[in-house]
């Protein structure tokens, strides 16, 4: 049987730290471990000499994935050599990079890489990390394979891009502060970062998604791979993986951990005037499903009831960090918003109940959105189907998206 190693135990780890996996060769190891050899002592690795046995080097692109470098773990050590050259079937366009970044060439490709821990030729829930975290500021370092020597500069919203590479890999550092609010990119290394191994078994899911889709077998040759994203905070026009499932006998399923703190939003944020956000701190985030073939992104789900031109039901998928309540209403220009919703602190399906009402008198719509925890009997599960969709990581939100109408605003 194939063996998924980073769908398995990585996709949630790596798209929780907003990039790739977070590794990286300390430079003092080695004067050539800069390009290709990784050695590594891990923080409190003595804890997994009787647990891991090996390290294994994970690049992937899509459902696909495949083994490129690995070394033994012993002594709370390993050593990784990794290739000279990257797979080309798993190289991709940095095409997730807002308008505002500017990459040169712009016919540049880039690979990823995870480590994954092993015992007995065994995948394990441990992802390997390197990495420091203060009361302000959390720093990673990943690793990223060029296919030419380029520059990634620029900014848009509060993301921040200075990096030059090389051909071949490079190390590359994300600075996160102010809560999340603010990302930087670049080549400098803060110094003090520390190997560490990250128990991906205390991500069990909280939630779990079935989903049946309305004449889904039709698309069995369409869609071989669903992707569970969410909202970047510093970027909510950007979306960031997060789960991942096989698209299979018309349907999928996907679990929902927990997503890291960095990938969260200030609730209150997004609401309007007129709803009352208790407690004031709760932070939240919301999950959209798309759909890809081959690596590319080919369609969107919905979870939906069309009942006439004038009414319809969407469902979202919201989590937030603590239990909240959202109470009250607000109109936006002819929009009328209403939520009386009470959140349990994990993953909550919330229903959009929407409908459309004419005015003889003033010749206009108005349109209602009532928000609702309580669930609602007859909705599918509906796929927009757009293979000519290039942006593997753009959006068009469904009616049940707090980001959608923070945006409209």
């Amino acid at each position: 049987m194939k063996k998924v190693w980073i769908l398995q135990f990585g996709f949630a780890a790596l798209t929780a730290a907003m990039l790739v996996c977070t590794t990286s060769c300390d430079p003092k190891d080695d004067d050539d471990s800069a390009t290709t050899i990784i050695k590594a002592t891990v923080e409190n690795g003595a804890s997994y000499n009787a647990l891991v046995d090996e390290i294994k080097g994970v690049v992937w692109k899509g459902a696909e994935e495949k083994i490129v470098a690995s070394g033994k773990y012993a002594n709370s050590e390993f050593t990784l050599t990794l290739p000279a050259t990257y797979p080309s079937e798993y190289l991709y366009t940095p095409e997730y990079l807002t308008t505002g970044i500017t990459v040169n060439p712009a016919t540049l490709k880039i690979g990823r890489i995870a480590f994954v821990g092993l015992k007995n030729g065994e995948p394990l829930p441990y992802l390997i990390d390197y990495s420091k975290e203060t009361a302000d500021l959390y720093v990673y370092a990943s690793f990223l394979y060029a296919t030419a020597d380029a520059t990634i500069k620029g900014t848009e919203y509060a993301i921040t891009w200075n990096v030059s590479l090389k051909k071949g890999w490079n190390t590359i550092y994300t600075y996160i502060e102010d809560a999340g609010k603010k990302m930087t990119h670049n080549n400098q290394d803060p110094g003090g970062l520390m190997w560490k191994f990250e128990d991906l078994s205390e991500s069990d899911p909280l939630f779990t998604i079935t989903a049946q889709v309305e004449d889904g077998a039709s698309y069995k040759d369409k869609v071989d791979f669903v992707k569970g994203l969410l909202p970047l905070p510093t970027d909510i026009e950007s979306l960031i993986d997060f789960v991942s499932g096989e698209y299979t006998n018309g349907g999928f399923t996907l679990d929902l951990p927990v997503p890291a703190a960095e990938n969260l939003t200030l609730l209150a944020e997004m609401m309007d005037d007129g709803i009352t956000v208790s407690p004031a701190t709760a932070n939240f985030t919301e999950l959209e499903i798309h759909g890809y073939k081959d690596g590319k992104k080919v369609a969107e789900f919905e979870y939906v009831k069309y009942i006439d031109e004038d009414a319809d039901i969407s469902a979202g998928f919201m989590y937030v960090d603590t239990d909240v309540t959202l109470i009250g209403s607000s109109t936006y220009s002819n929009e009328i918003r209403k939520w009386n919703v009470t959140l349990q602190k994990g993953w909550n399906p919330v229903y959009s109940i929407y409908t459309r009402s004419y005015s003889e008198e003033t010749k206009t719509y108005t349109y209602t959105y009532d928000w609702t925890t309580r669930e609602q009997s007859g909705l599918k599960w509906e796929i927009d189907y757009r293979e000519d969709d290039e942006k593997s990581h753009s959006s068009a939100r469904t009616r049940a998206s707090i980001f959608l109408k923070h945006q409209q605003q």
